[in-house]
């Protein structure tokens, strides 16, 4: 019987570890492990993940002895799965309750290797969607679609798959340790590189939180770590043999370099500091250009979160 590993790391969770849980435990199909990978929480999170391991068996915890970043934390939860396949849920997000049933009735049917819905985008706080992962990266299918690569790379898609186990094996792929940023990233894209059979569903399944001051205060390390890394993936024959997946990584510096100017531009100014953001756009007149392409998404995302708030 199919069989399904749900990977969550933690880290000081506590208001947010109760929905993840009960929304995992609570899904149709029931034949899953948990494996809870704590990651020296200093709040209350290891104890209520023990509390609910006590009334539900399919809950594992391990604990790391030291703090040790995500990539650590999920390869140790990896190493530990024996399902069929692997599921990652980020510990503030949560699940509709037939996810899984659906994913894995859809994996079975396309002989998929790795296959994604679509997101619902929901700010914290609010008990509304505002939109969906596949609106922002202006993806429109009605039926099962595969995806390459370079599809993967140019949408820019923060997507939350499936993957069968055996193939993460076979090709030997783990989450790159040393990076804290971008991580999953690297992984899905290694899977497409060595030829994983993917898809994606145009259902939105999976509920992704938007933790206020999160992607503020981590936006610029993000954008840093993620333009490094792919500088790198440009230097590799490996990811540049197809040229479409080069000239896909080619457009990714681009933008992610357009978006470090344009956020070196607005965090000072959101921050009121004004003068060093008059400073930067000095520095940088393109910023303007910038902030031209990237409005009209801007205001639609700003104009959607309001009306539903």
């Amino acid at each position: 019987m199919l069989k399904v590993s749900v990977i969550i790391p933690t880290y000081n969770v506590e208001n947010y570890i109760t929905k993840c849980l009960e929304s995992v435990l609570n899904q149709t199909f029931e034949n899953i492990e948990v494996i809870v990978i704590d990651d020296v929480s200093s709040d209350k999170t290891v104890e209520m993940v023990k509390a609910f391991s006590k009334k539900d068996a399919r809950i594992k915890l391990l604990e790391n002895q030291k703090n040790s970043g995500p990539s650590y934390t999920r390869n140790k939860g990896i190493k530990a799965a024996t399902g069929d396949f692997i599921a990652f849920l980020d510990s503030d997000d949560w699940w509709h309750h037939e996810r899984l049933s659906m994913m894995t009735k859809a994996a079975i049917q396309l002989n998929a290797e790795m296959i994604c819905d679509n997101q619902y985008l929901i700010d914290d706080n609010s008990v509304t969607p505002w939109g969906t992962i596949f609106q922002n990266g202006n993806v429109h299918i009605t039926e099962p679609t595969r995806f390459s690569a370079a599809d993967f790379i140019n949408k820019n898609l923060g997507l939350k798959p499936l993957i069968k186990r055996s193939f993460l094996k076979k090709n030997h792929i783990l989450f790159e340790e040393g990076l804290r940023y971008g991580e999953d990233y690297l992984l899905f894209l290694n899977c497409l590189m060595n030829g994983a059979n993917a898809f994606l569903l145009p259902e939105a399944y999976y509920f992704y939180r938007a933790r206020e001051g999160s992607l503020v205060t981590n936006n610029m390390k993000l954008l840093n770590q993620t333009l490094s890394t792919t500088k790198e993936l440009l230097l590799e024959p490996f990811y540049t043999k197809d040229p479409r997946v080069k000239e896909a990584l080619e457009n990714r510096k681009k933008n992610i370099q357009e978006a470090i100017k344009y956020y070196q531009f607005m965090q000072p100014i959101k921050e009121g500091n004004i003068a060093k953001g008059v400073f930067q756009l000095a520095k940088s007149p393109s910023i303007f250009l910038i902030f031209g392409r990237r409005l009209p998404k801007i205001f639609k995302n700003r104009v959607l979160r309001k009306i539903l708030k």
